[in-house]
């Protein structure tokens, strides 16, 4: 589904009703959630303001005035006055929407109560005739979700492109029942990152317009965001009351003090004096993140990679010495430390460390501990302490172990992004050889695996063509893709045909072969495609990525090309969605850079496979694809081209 770059309504004119039953509200327990790629998870409601601060704000206008004077009539010692002001400010509806929020918490049971009731019976009309597509499907019964699927809904506004998802994210923070999704919401705000300068002011002006004077902690947080673009110091003053005001609100509610939302204000508050190059002041609230960390594994590794991103060296110093055992007992943890260290500049103690990691004692299933650690190694880019853990696991584990397996498919698909084809050649001539002397029932493992043993000849081919062809050797060349394509001809390669196609100098009869072969396939894999979209109405995003992978690179329907591979951005992995998930989606953008490349269209080719870049800056194969790009897009005379819009969304 592809989103436009519409907006929403002002919130001005935005329809509001009221409910005529009243239901129980939905409780506010929220399961742990993945949150701006971080590893570690929000816990605890932030408590509502105080209701006297919101009054007093209210008492700036006449009508505030008055719906200060109705809530506190909520608590009168008259059943009929309490009556009356339930019922007036029952038709204020979202006038009244803020003071009633705050009024949740008030001293008096009786006010907190009734404002509860009240503020659950006003109803949003979320969705306008206006919003994108994928807005619509988002926002579609927002309000009889529970909490977990709310801020699910609100993750992936923040997440779509072109700032489609900002003015309705912002609508949730202003009006979102929950003051604790409210102040997730203004999180992801300040949390996305502003591609270009000529984007501010139109930014700006739809969180403006949206958030009105609303006097909710979380819009206060987006006003404070917006005035540190004209007036950062005014901002960080601003900023620091801020953090206090919610330090104290929620360590007076929770004893533990350890709430997400809380690290994620001091974090922001880092990246503030940063940008105005306070760095003392900086590293003095990163020590106060140092000292509010519960010293979980996971947590620590985030935790680490972030202080990393900020060269703040001396504090994961710090960091380590308080968790000083824990740094030096789990292999995940001190190989993040050893990563700290080669960023550092630090060689020497990041391999001690790395090595250290190594050798410490395994509790539970090695084989499958080490091919895991390998996998995260790879996507943080330590590509040799990857390799010597899976070539671990190939050394002790069993031939037909589906973790040996699954190590030496990883291993040899990671050398060859590397460029180092004849590593990964050898990698699966070992696999071969296994497989010719039946080791253990191989061949029906490899099965299961859905990698038959003719699909495995067939990639030691091309991973040998790809060798040659480095070399200039290309006759050699053709002779390996022309026996990876014959050891496999039910279920070809891509990759196989590509290289097939983009040999040089072939003959016409050659040429005509080749394309028989990528027609062929491309017939195959569109019956994939009209298969798998009868058993699941979108598809398999894999069938669609095959087709525009295979495509972009030869020839054929090039429009249909990029509409399948957009269609796999969006239906396949997405960055937030887990640890080591930006790797996948990097390799689905770097299919759609290419079908762009097919099309002639370097613009959006090189748009794209810069996105690729960002989201797996480790692979050789995918940099090189956008130098190739841009020299291209330099060559490449003035003409017109498709407006750039975003991959798969």
């Amino acid at each position: 589904m592809l989103i436009g770059g519409q907006t929403g309504p002002n919130i001005e004119n935005m329809p509001t009703r009221i409910a005529t039953r009243w239901t129980a509200p939905i409780p506010l327990g929220l399961s742990p959630a993945l949150f701006w790629g971080l590893c570690w998870t929000l816990f605890c409601a932030a408590p509502s303001p105080a209701s006297a601060a919101a009054t007093s704000s209210a008492a700036a206008d006449p009508a505030g005035r008055r719906t200060a004077a109705l809530i506190r009539q909520l608590g009168d010692e008259q059943y009929p006055v309490r009556q009356q002001a339930q019922e007036a400010l029952a038709k204020l509806g979202a006038d009244a929407f803020d003071a009633l929020v705050a009024a949740e918490d008030d001293d008096d049971l009786e006010v907190a109560t009734r404002a509860r009731y009240l503020v659950h019976l006003i109803r949003f009309d979320w969705i306008s005739n206006s919003n994108s597509a994928k807005v619509k499907e988002l926002l579609k019964d927002y309000d009889s979700q529970n909490a977990e699927a709310r801020l699910q809904a609100m993750k992936e506004l923040s997440e779509l492109s072109g700032e489609v998802g900002l003015e309705p994210l912002c609508r949730l923070i202003r009006f979102e029942k929950s003051t604790t999704l409210s102040k997730k919401g203004a999180l992801m705000v300040l949390g996305q990152r502003v591609p270009d300068e000529s984007t501010w002011p139109q930014r700006a002006r739809q969180i403006r317009n949206v958030i009105s004077d609303s006097t909710r902690p979380a819009v206060r947080w987006l006003r404070a965001y917006l005035r540190f673009h004209d007036d950062p110091q005014g901002a960080l003053a601003e900023w620091d009351k801020l953090v206090d005001e919610e330090m104290a609100a929620v360590s007076s509610e929770d004893p533990r003090a350890e709430s997400g939302i809380q690290s994620l204000l001091l974090r922001h508050q880092v990246e503030m004096l940063v940008a105005v190059k306070q760095r003392p002041r900086a590293l003095d609230v990163m020590r106060k993140l140092v000292a509010r960390e519960s010293g979980t594994v996971p947590e620590l590794i985030e935790f680490v990679h972030w202080l990393v991103d900020r060269k703040a060296w001396e504090v994961i110093d710090e960091l380590a010495k308080r968790f000083d055992h824990t740094f030096s007992t789990d292999r995940k943890l001190l190989y993040t430390w050893a990563q700290a260290r080669k960023a550092e500049g630090k060689e020497d103690l990041a391999e001690r460390y790395a090595e250290q990691a190594f050798h410490l004692p395994i509790g539970g299933d090695e084989l499958q501990e080490r091919l895991s650690l390998a996998y995260e190694l790879r996507v943080h880019g330590m590509i040799a302490w990857s390799e010597r853990e899976l070539r671990h696991v190939l050394a002790v584990g069993p031939a037909e172990s589906q973790y040996v397996l699954g190590g030496r498919f990883f291993l040899a698909e990671m050398l060859h992004e590397m460029e180092r084809d004849a590593d990964a050649a050898e990698v699966m001539r070992t696999l071969v050889n296994q497989i010719k002397r039946n080791q253990g029932g191989l061949a029906q493992a490899l099965s299961n695996l859905q990698h038959p043993p003719q699909s495995v000849r067939a990639k030691l081919f091309y991973f040998e063509a790809c060798a040659l062809g480095a070399k200039k050797d290309f006759a050699k060349q053709a002779e390996k893709l022309n026996a990876a394509a014959a050891a496999n001809p039910f279920d070809p390669d891509p990759d196989v045909l590509i290289g097939l196609f983009q040999l040089p100098n072939q003959t016409n009869e050659r040429r005509a072969q080749t394309s028989k072969l990528i027609h062929d396939a491309a017939e195959l894999y569109q019956k994939k495609i009209d298969d798998s979209t009868q058993n699941q109405p979108e598809g398999s995003y894999e069938d669609f990525n095959e087709y525009a992978w295979l495509i972009g690179n030869t020839e054929g329907n090039m429009d249909r090309a990029v509409e399948y591979s957009r269609k796999a951005v969006e239906l396949g992995p997405q960055p937030w969605d887990g640890p080591g998930k930006a790797r996948d989606h990097a390799g689905l953008l770097d299919t759609l850079g290419h079908c762009y490349a097919g099309k002639k269209d370097w613009e959006n080719a090189v748009r794209v496979q810069t996105l690729a870049v960002q989201y797996d800056p480790y692979s050789l194969i995918i940099r090189h694809a956008l130098d190739d790009f841009r020299k291209a897009q330099q060559a490449a005379k003035p003409g017109k081209t498709e407006k750039a819009g975003n991959p798969g969304k």
